[in-house]
């Protein structure tokens, strides 16, 4: 459940960001360059955030868009800040302190989790985020890091875990590091409800033919997208996939429309002879 948000700490924040930014509110997004001076106060108010603030505050300023703006030594010191892990972090005696050094991820929500994910994936700067997007996904697991990959997966736009992991992280090192958190932590999640639905099964295996639609039923309908699941978008804006050239209609795709078309005209044939008789 989300944490309270104390209003005062937030307004606080909030209205000094927009003075900083010279802005008469914090949702404008009319950014330039910043002068190095302007760069460092914006960076002393992230670094100053409460933390039971910060998931508030990134949800109301377009931080993506000011990091744009920032050059990569600031731009790298706010992430830092939001994305960093102690070297023993999850070591068996639950070390994580380091001295004169404050890390938030450890405690992170995992809301305010996603959201810091979501701002390193758009902001448009020339920072290595690799370690960073690993950092954050490694903190998750379990339940948890079934709902992160949900999230990263249901915000409506090209951005997603695949391009994320397969595009937005660059080494090859990291991204098999993350991987095998998923595969890891995830199966171990999942893997109890799979083996219940797998012995739950008919042991005949299902064809086109045993496949029936509720009674009240009598027709499939299909709804698909197009960019990266019927086509290839070729890379954005309309997808994330580069494997094969814009518009190319991935291989298999049109036989399983067809076999879901066929399976269902079956069905209601046979329960239009049962209804017959």
């Amino acid at each position: 459940s989300a944490r309270p948000w104390p209003k005062r700490a937030l307004n606080e924040a909030l209205a000094q960001w927009s003075t900083a930014l010279g802005l008469k509110s914090f949702r404008i997004a009319r950014l330039f360059n910043f002068s190095r001076g302007k760069e460092a106060e914006l960076v002393r108010i992230v670094l100053n955030l409460p933390d039971e603030v910060l998931e508030a505050f990134l949800l109301e300023v377009q931080l993506a868009s000011v990091l744009g703006s920032m050059r990569v030594p600031a731009a790298t010191q706010v992430l830092d800040n939001l994305a960093s892990l102690p070297a023993d972090y999850g070591a068996a005696d639950g070390g994580s302190a380091v001295v004169g050094r404050r890390f938030r991820l450890p405690n992170m929500a995992l809301e305010c989790k996603f959201v810091v994910l979501d701002v390193i994936q758009e902001a448009k700067v020339k920072v290595r985020k690799d370690t960073f997007i690993k950092n954050i996904i490694t903190s998750v697991r379990g339940r948890d890091l079934l709902l992160l990959r949900t999230l990263l997966d249901t915000r409506g736009t090209y951005q997603n875990l695949r391009k994320l992991v397969f595009s937005d992280v660059r080494d090859e090192a990291v991204r098999r590091q993350i991987i095998a958190h998923i595969q890891l932590h995830s199966a171990a999640e999942v893997a109890p409800q799979h083996r219940a639905s797998l012995t739950a099964r008919s042991p005949t295996p299902l064809t086109p033919h045993h496949i029936r639609p509720p009674t009240d039923t009598t027709l499939l309908k299909i709804l698909s997208d197009i960019d990266d699941t019927l086509c290839c978008s070729g890379g954005p804006p309309g997808g994330c996939d580069r494997r094969f050239p814009s518009g190319t209609v991935y291989p298999g795709i049109i036989r399983l429309y067809y076999e879901l078309d066929v399976s269902t005209d079956e069905a209601v044939r046979d329960e239009a002879r049962e209804i017959a008789q």
